[in-house]
């Protein structure tokens, strides 16, 4: 008898071997992607024609394109917008670049220093770097001064100020130092002018402008005109706890200081001429009282005179609220028992003089004595009938006191 033979399990098919329709390398059924040029498997023929197809199958619906196939269609639009963006970066740095070299070339620092110079041939005190003192504003220079002429750029020197050691022992290229000659009145002045700038695309600037710094006494003439500013004459600030004299700045060039808005002292123009290098330089007037000061004290005298006449007393006067006594320079003695009919008459009004004091004052005295006659009636009768008798005597007057400034005139107090 013959035994059956075992049943063998059937070998399921090999899984097909599929080509890259692109480069013909063998990749798997599900593969998405060939793993050897990494094109996707979803389109292109075949590398190699194969076997006959088979039967037709029924078609399927169009897959939609894949992430990669959509980047590889923007990738040329991409690189495009890359390159015009690249473009006009570079035009705009380079706009840029030139706008600052075409600057700089106009700004250099000789350029700097005459265009200084041709702000105080114009007067414009606004356009000049000197700080914020009353010459720098505008309408400064516009009368009472005279600029410089005849500029000469002797010498520019990058990296140094002339008299700056600092900048000397490390030397800066944003520094510069420029040599110019001018004259004022007639004289050539030499003087360095010094410039900085913030970086290679700034420009130059004075930082140290040419001039002197001027410190204007006056004690007893507090306002003074230098050319057409109006200066408070050393005025005092406070440092800490000491006063410090401040000081004004004024460029090149000839001033007029006059002295004419002081009710009560007054002083010759001067004429200072501000050229080279001198540092600080004090201005002092020669103060003298105004001529027509005199005259009004004189009015004033006789304005109080004439009121205390106007008294019908034996010792006048004009403000008897006044602490300091009685107003009126003269008065007669009381010697009978009864007076009436007082009256005053001024014969001759006393000469005065002036004579300065210090600080903001004048003192007045009398180089002629006035005179003044009372005339009355008295008795020394008590019962009436009183028998009453005339009388008239004169009265020397003589005048003293001071001269002070109040609501900005000249006042005259005993």
């Amino acid at each position: 008898m013959t035994l059956p033979e075992p049943a063998v399990p059937p070998v399921p098919p090999a899984p097909p071997v599929l080509a890259c329709p692109h480069c013909g390398a063998a990749v798997g059924p599900a593969a998405r992607f060939c793993r050897a040029c990494g094109r996707p498997l979803t389109a292109g023929p075949p590398a190699d024609p194969g076997p006959a197809p088979s039967a037709p199958s029924a078609p399927s619906a169009p897959s939609a394109p894949s992430a990669s196939s959509t980047l590889d269609a923007e990738r040329p639009k991409l690189r495009w917008r890359l390159i015009i963006g690249g473009v006009a970066v570079l035009v705009l740095v380079g706009g840029y670049l030139a706008a600052s070299a075409t600057d700089r070339i106009a700004n250099r620092p000789e350029q700097v220093v005459r265009e200084y110079f041709a702000a105080l041939a114009r007067k414009d005190a606004s356009a000049v770097a000197c700080g914020e003192g009353p010459l720098c504003e505008r309408g400064a220079l516009g009368s009472g001064y005279t600029p410089p002429t005849r500029l000469t750029i002797k010498e520019v020197r990058i990296g140094a100020a002339a008299d700056d050691e600092q900048l000397a022992r490390l030397p800066d290229r944003d520094r510069a130092g420029v040599d110019v000659t001018y004259e004022v009145g007639g004289k050539t002045f030499a003087d360095t002018v010094g410039l900085g700038r913030d970086g290679w695309f700034t420009g130059w600037r004075i930082f140290y402008p040419p001039g002197w710094e001027l410190v204007v006494d006056g004690e007893q003439l507090p306002k003074v005109r230098v050319a057409a500013a109006t200066v408070t004459a050393h005025p005092e600030q406070k440092f800490g706890d000491s006063p410090v004299t401040a000081k004004l700045w004024a460029p090149p060039g000839a001033y007029t200081f006059t002295y004419d808005g002081d009710p009560l002292y007054t002083a010759d123009p001067v004429t200072l001429t501000v050229g080279g290098d001198a540092g600080t330089t004090t201005v002092r007037p020669a103060p003298r009282l105004r001529d027509d000061l005199l005259p009004e004290i004189e009015r004033q005298v006789k304005d109080r005179l004439d009121a205390c006449a106007r008294q019908a007393v034996l010792r006048p006067d004009t403000d008897p609220a006044l602490l300091s006594g009685n107003d009126c320079p003269f008065s007669a003695r009381d010697r009978y028992t009864s007076t009436r009919n007082i009256t005053w008459k001024i014969t001759r009004y006393p000469k005065l003089a002036l004579s300065p004091l210090p600080g903001r004052f004048a003192a007045v005295k009398t180089v002629a004595e006035g005179e003044a006659v009372i005339s009355y009636d008295y008795t020394f009768d008590i019962l009436e009938p009183r028998d009453w008798k005339p009388f008239s005597e004169p009265i020397t007057v003589s005048v003293g006191g001071n001269v002070t400034i109040e609501d900005g005139k000249a006042l005259w107090y005993m």
